[in-house]
């Protein structure tokens, strides 16, 4: 036997990792050649590059922490390992070197949590502000259609005298108690009668609509404190 290849079904065991670990360098170990086959048996009838050649350091989590040449050697077998200790042993400066970047490496991903921690605070931050200036848009937009700012601009409003907006004229009778609204303040007021405007009065102003129709108001005094000290 020369070669052999290993795959899973897939599901989640314990212990896998180390017996994937044991089986593939046991083979390399005895010089054989050791393929991994991703994605079960499926990969194995499609076969290409679902089928994959695998090297000593291929399995467990050293490829993440050592650098080849760097910071330490990967090795495939136990002859280049044992190279790689004589290598190190007559060269105490690539020794040394190599000894100071692993501590260094190994300080940086024990550090590595914290900065995942970081980043995911800076975007947590920046979706935060990103949803603030939203809201902050819709909230200006909303307070673009409040009615009091039609009051800033010096307009008024008519109400009843339960305060609800009077959307039409022809709603009130004669006589009826209403209150005109201003930004600043409010005043009593009685319906004194109806005026209709035909269309044809208006044409002059470009108005297109048929029939518009005025309330004339009888002023009976202010309905805030601060409208009558300032009067």
């Amino acid at each position: 036997m020369k070669r052999i290849a290993v795959f899973t079904s897939g599901g989640d065991a314990q212990g896998m990792n180390a017996a994937l670990r044991a089986v593939v360098r046991s083979g390399l170990e005895r010089g054989l050649e050791v393929f991994a086959i991703y994605e079960g048996y499926s990969g194995m009838v499609e076969g290409g590059g679902r089928i994959k050649p695998m090297r000593w350091g291929d399995v467990g989590g050293i490829l993440h922490q050592i650098r080849d040449g760097e910071n330490g050697f990967l090795v495939s077998s136990v002859d280049e390992a044992a190279g790689r200790i004589v290598q190190l042993l007559r060269d105490p400066d690539l020794a040394r070197r190599l000894g100071l970047a692993l501590r260094h490496s190994r300080d940086w991903h024990a550090q590595a949590p914290q900065r995942l921690a970081q980043r995911l605070m800076r975007a947590a931050a920046a979706q935060l502000e990103q949803r603030r200036l939203a809201l902050a848009g819709a909230e200006e937009r909303l307070q673009a259609h409040d009615p009091h700012r039609v009051l800033q601009r010096g307009y008024a409003w008519v109400e009843s005298a339960d305060g609800r907006p009077v959307i039409s004229a022809l709603a009130l009778r004669p006589g009826q108690a209403v209150r005109a609204v201003w930004a600043d303040g409010r005043a009593r007021a009685a319906l004194h009668q109806h005026l209709m405007a035909m269309g044809r009065e208006l044409a002059h102003a470009g108005r297109r609509q048929a029939d518009t129709v005025f309330m004339v108001l009888d002023f009976l005094g202010y309905a805030d404190e601060h409208c009558r000290s300032s009067s």
